[in-house]
This record gives C-alpha cells, sequence and structure tokens, in this order.
C-alpha cells in the first residue's frame, strides 16, 4: 500500500505554537501504547531494541517523555502522529506514536532531530499554526 496522504514534520523547538500546544493537549494522560504493528516490530528487532524498554511503552507516561516531532497531514494540518524522548538506561530512544496509541518506530537516537526536513517558517507553516489555533479553540470551549 501506498502513502495515503503527504506528510510534513515540525519539531518543538521551531514550532508552531499552537501544534504543539495541542498535541500535548490530546497526549494529557496516561496511556498504554499497542505494539502490535508491523513496522515497529521490524524496527525493533534490526535496531536491536532491548526488551526491557518494552515496560516504558506499555505504560507511557506522555509527563514523563519529552515531546520532539510532529507529523502533520498536508491537506489538513493535523498531525497523524508524533515522537517522543526519554532516556532509559543511559541512552536516549525515541518512540513515535501514530492514531490509535500505536508505536509506529523506535530507535535508539544521538541527535536531536533537526534534519533538513523539520518546517521552521512559510505558507505552510502559518496555515498548521491557523488550523490547530482554531483546533484548540473548538477542544477548550467543549
Amino acid at each position: 500500500m501506498g502513502v495515503r496522504f503527504q506528510t510534513s514534520r515540525f519539531h518543538v523547538e521551531y514550532g508552531p505554537h499552537s501544534l504543539f500546544e495541542r498535541v500535548k493537549f490530546k497526549f494529557l494522560q496516561p496511556r498504554t501504547l499497542k505494539l502490535n504493528g508491523k513496522h515497529y516490530k521490524q524496527r525493533k528487532e534490526e535496531r536491536n531494541i532491548p526488551s526491557n524498554i518494552i515496560d516504558y511503552l506499555l505504560d507511557f507516561n506522555p509527563a514523563q517523555w519529552k515531546l520532539v516531532t510532529a507529523e502533520v497531514r498536508n491537506d489538513t494540518g493535523k498531525f497523524v502522529n508524533t515522537t517522543w524522548e526519554k532516556m532509559i538506561f543511559q541512552h536516549k530512544y525515541w518512540v513515535t506514536i501514530g492514531f490509535g496509541d500505536i508505536v509506529q518506530t523506535i530507535i535508539r537516537k544521538d541527535s536531536e532531530g533537526f534534519g533538513y526536513d523539520i518546517i521552521k517558517e512559510g505558507t505552510f507553516y502559518d496555515f498548521v499554526s491557523e488550523v490547530n489555533d482554531l483546533l484548540m479553540k473548538q477542544d477548550t470551549s467543549q
């Protein structure tokens, strides 16, 4: 199956603020992540992720992880996955969580995630900011 929609990635340090405010709002509560995704299982094995890391994913508490990136749909400006970071056993791990709390991938990471594909400004940045600002206003008025 091919890509159903195009996405773009934003880093928490570059905003837009409303996007990351919305992600944090949606991730207020701890949750149990689902680890049944094919891509996740493949990457876990390829990257030799220790089995004892799994407990940190099953009992995922966003307050104990650092939000790093969010990917949004280019057509809607809404986030479709988020990446979180945590130091576990002296190693930095990143976990990417998609819809339905499904873990998409996990990696042991050394960088800060400031890749070439991070959007920092421009028309699309403004669009995503406006969409998520509106969504936050709707969420908090309910």
